[in-house]
């Protein structure tokens, strides 16, 4: 059995970490995807124990979840539009906050009050550049409108989302869109109420755009670019049992395609992960420019010349290499300088995001 082992103490430690760095704004502590593979009341969990009573969820499910957990909580927020008015009746009584990024979403939470005499909260989501959802910046007069079209729904917050919290040059460019807006809503003399811009990245590389709030994630987990510059710790290790251990000659060739040759005799390990597990799998952009593309390019090779950043796993604390490609149930791994043996559990690097198939234990 493949186990995911969460270190409590290390969430714990990552929480103090972002509230520290979120000084003065509230955090919304994002559980979405069952709480990025952790489970979501677990996670919802730990985060009240140590300070954190607001959450995201992008699912109904979820904040059910916190509710029926009776977890202490100050506000849940929806990050995803609603438009079933049986929905939106029952996140509405449990005491849900909406989300608004479409004229839309607006009209069916209104139809709340005149079926209910229920005023939904909500607050407005613009789009600064990630390009999903949201209102354009562009009209600000259409958002200012809001306040006056809709007034059976209670608007308490404002906020948008950076696609790239680490490019300093981008997170400009949307905070001065999102600035644009608030003006022109503050102008009116309207109160936005809650104004959150930054996610995990942002809240650690742009701490001067925090705002009211902001909605951590990934830094839950310690899982951000350059985590430790910024003192989070990883929170978890996927355990995965070797199931055997054999010698191969030199000359042997491992995994789909022959990828991969021996170049002297290696005692491998053969450990059952792989692909459907989520191990060497990167979630990676979509269309990239030119230059990402080129340094990309780059990073491939030197990894090849140099063998930095070969995917590995340790045992027995003796880091080693993944040996060709990595299959959809099992990789191989070189363990000639590990004491190694039928049962022994190697250590894997897996984000528990994209993990399945693992039981998730909390120590």
């Amino acid at each position: 059995m493949i186990r995911y082992v969460v270190e409590k103490s290390a969430v714990a430690e990552n929480i103090a970490r972002i509230r520290r760095q979120a000084d003065s704004a509230a955090v919304y502590a994002v559980v979405k995807a069952d709480g990025y593979g952790l489970g979501c009341a677990r996670l919802a969990s730990l985060c009240a124990e140590n300070g954190i009573t607001r959450f995201a969820v992008t699912a109904d499910e979820e904040a059910q979840t916190i509710v029926r957990a009776g977890i202490s909580w100050e506000e849940i927020l929806m990050l995803t539009p609603v438009e079933d008015a049986r929905r939106i009746e029952t996140l509405c009584r449990m005491g849900v906050t909406f989300t608004v990024s479409c004229s839309d979403d607006a009209r069916a939470l209104s139809r709340l009050w005149y079926l209910t005499g229920q005023r939904p909260r909500a607050h407005i989501k613009i789009d600064t550049g990630m390009g999903r959802r949201g209102f354009s910046p562009q009209r600000p007069e259409a958002i200012r409108a809001l306040y006056t079209r809709f007034p059976e729904i209670v608007f308490t917050g404002i906020y948008s989302h950076l696609c790239c919290g680490c490019d300093t040059r981008q997170t400009k460019r949307q905070y001065a869109r999102f600035s644009k807006v608030l003006a022109a809503i503050t102008e009116a003399g309207i109160d936005p109420g809650i104004r959150h811009l930054s996610a995990s990245a942002g809240l650690f590389h742009h701490p001067e755009l925090n705002l009211d709030a902001v909605r951590v994630g990934s830094a839950l987990l310690g899982r951000i670019p350059e985590a430790e510059r910024f003192g989070l710790r990883p929170t978890g290790r996927c355990y995965v049992p070797v199931e055997q251990v054999r010698e191969l000659p030199r000359g042997a060739t491992v995994g789909y395609g022959a990828g991969y040759k021996t170049h002297r005799p290696v005692l491998a390990a053969t450990c059952p992960i792989g692909a459907r597990n989520g191990f060497g799998l990167v979630r990676r952009a979509g269309r990239l420019s030119l230059r990402k593309r080129v340094r990309s390019l780059l990073r491939t090779l030197m990894t090849r010349l140099t063998g930095r950043g070969t995917l590995y796993a340790t045992v027995h604390g003796t880091a080693c290499p993944v040996l060709g490609t990595v299959g959809t149930e099992t990789v191989v791994l070189d363990v000639s300088r590990a004491a190694c043996k039928r049962g022994d559990e190697a250590v894997f690097d897996v984000n528990p995001l994209l993990l399945s198939h693992a039981r998730v234990e909390f120590l």
